[in-house]
């Protein structure tokens, strides 16, 4: 069932056998592993069903770091989380992202990939994917020929977009239909209370921003906030010890992590949309998907980098109908109109002819290509864990009185060297093949720690919960149980030892159904 916190009356009590905080990818994926089971499940969302600005005003924040998006742009208050504004990409983690690299220090997970496979599988049928592979043989089944690149320096492998926006929305009705799972809406945890002991939590202070304040009390909870809220509630709850709950190591908010990403190089072509064609989404067994280019391992471990995934982007004219109007369905899509001017609607009219070959393009399940204006190399790389990379409790308060995130974005000239070890690797492999010439960006030419103007995060927050063995090493154990905490849990990218280069929800997907194997487990010991 789905409630609202705002109509309960203050001081409400609620007791659960499982307390799920975060309504969002993470959050819904835990839940419906539940139904029917007999157990009871309260799943407590602090924004609403959409996004509001007076649920977005409670995220913004400081950033004391590398230049970042607003705190407030950069997550959302909302049943289904960031996933009402995501790019369904879904990309599975690699062998290589889960052991440890000597090149790189605290690297290495206590997981293994064979440990998540399943979990994969599982995820994958709940994003609604196609074939159970992310390989090449996909990029060869969508075109007629292929390029060869070779496998020692780059892995072509490929990201599938699941057909849902809104996670939650796609798996509301689940949720609404189970007796035994309660989602309470506008309902914000302010506080976890534990024992005297600090080793197990008993309640979770909730309120709504009109008001209504209580409480819910489990044998178990999550945290599956994400990687920003999630540390803050742990640094807020410190009621008990100072630090905060989990903290005893000084470890929560440490090491944050971003995908770091920027126009890395200029692709020079004698024909740049037939090359670009092979590099934008297409569809195969019903599915959409699109080729992305990492560095192989082999390649990695001779570089002594990490890792690094391209894309291979268009920028299309500013006069062409056809990005006009794709600009326009993003402003629709988003219900966001701040970008898009309504004066260049002018020019789809005067483009009808080029609209209609790229309409009837993705009707067929190709590709759109407007008219291009460059062809370049979008370049994200996988930031190296950093311990000063963190997020930290700031002295100002939001409107419930709750200190807000200060984040501390670090990056340093060994993830730049990821990135420029990349676009070195695609300019060899697309001059041997022919293909075109790669002018690599100027401030990847540069040797220090210096970024771009243009530099930016993908809206994924890693690591500030890290997982490890030990508790001088990180905040969550294997299980994504907190050290020393018996009853509390952590699901989402917070817990990733590192990034690797694919997208974070597929994996945050198949490590969140392990946790609720794991939890109905505790319930039949």
């Amino acid at each position: 069932m789905i409630y609202d916190w705002r109509d309960l009356e203050s001081d409400t009590v609620l007791t659960s056998d499982v307390c799920i905080i975060g309504g969002g990818a993470a959050g819904i994926a835990i839940a419906r592993e539940f139904r029917d089971t007999g157990l009871k499940v309260c799943v407590l969302e602090a924004g609403g069903q959409g996004i509001t600005a007076e649920s977005q005003a409670l995220c913004a924040g400081e950033n004391a770091g590398h230049p970042y998006f607003g705190l407030d742009e950069t997550r959302f208050r909302c049943l289904g989380g960031t996933t009402e504004r995501w790019s369904r990409g879904c990309l599975p983690l690699v062998t290589a992202d889960f052991q440890p690299r000597a090149w790189m220090p605290f690297s290495g997970w206590p997981l293994t990939l064979d440990e998540i496979v399943p979990y994969y599988r599982r995820a994958h049928t709940l994003c609604k994917l196609g074939p159970d592979r992310f390989d090449r043989s996909l990029w060869r089944k969508g075109w007629k020929d292929d390029i060869a690149f070779d496998e020692k320096r780059i892995e072509a492998r490929l990201w599938q977009f699941t057909p849902f926006t809104n996670l939650a929305s796609a798996y509301r009705e689940e949720i609404e239909k189970a007796q035994n799972i309660d989602l309470y809406l506008n309902a914000i945890a302010t506080r976890l209370v534990p024992d005297d002991d600090n080793l197990r939590v008993r309640y979770v202070d909730v309120q709504s921003q009109e008001g209504p304040a209580g409480r819910v009390e489990a044998r178990f909870f999550v945290l599956a906030a994400g990687g920003l809220e999630t540390p803050r509630l742990l640094l807020i709850s410190n009621e008990k010890e100072e630090s905060g709950l989990g903290n005893r190591h000084d470890l929560v908010g440490r090491y944050f992590m971003e995908h770091p990403r920027a126009r890395s190089g200029v692709l020079e072509a004698p024909d740049l949309a037939s090359l670009a064609e092979r590099f934008q989404r297409f569809r195969t067994d019903g599915v959409t998907m699109r080729c992305c280019l990492s560095l192989s391992e082999t390649a990695q471990r001779r570089e002594q980098v990490a890792s690094a995934l391209a894309s291979v982007d268009i920028e299309g004219r500013e006069d062409s109908g056809v990005q006009t109007l794709k600009s326009l369905m993003r402003a629709i899509k988003h219900r966001d109109f701040s970008g898009f001017r309504a004066g260049r609607l002018l020019s789809v009219l005067s483009d009808l002819d080029e609209v209609a070959v790229q309409v009837g393009r993705r009707l067929r399940g190709r590709p759109t290509i407007p008219p291009i204006g460059s062809l370049f190399l979008m370049v994200r790389g996988e930031q190296a864990p950093n311990p000063d990379s963190r997020v930290q409790l700031s002295a100002e308060r939001d409107s419930l009185g709750l200190p807000r995130i200060k984040l501390d974005w670090r990056l340093s000239e060994f993830d730049k060297r990821s990135m420029r070890a990349l676009v070195e690797a695609l300019s060899d492999e697309f001059a041997r093949l022919g293909l075109a010439k790669v002018r690599p960006a100027e401030w990847l030419l540069d040797r220090g720690n210096h970024w771009p103007d243009d530099l930016v995060g993908n809206h994924h927050h890693m690591g500030t919960t890290r997982m490890s063995d030990a508790p001088t090493s990180g905040v969550v154990d294997r299980d994504c149980g907190v050290h020393g905490v018996s009853n509390l849990y952590v699901a989402g990218s917070s817990v990733f030892s590192t990034g690797g280069h694919a997208n974070p929800t597929f994996t945050i997907l198949a490590l969140s159904l392990r946790l609720a194997d794991h939890l109905k487990a505790q319930f039949i010991s």
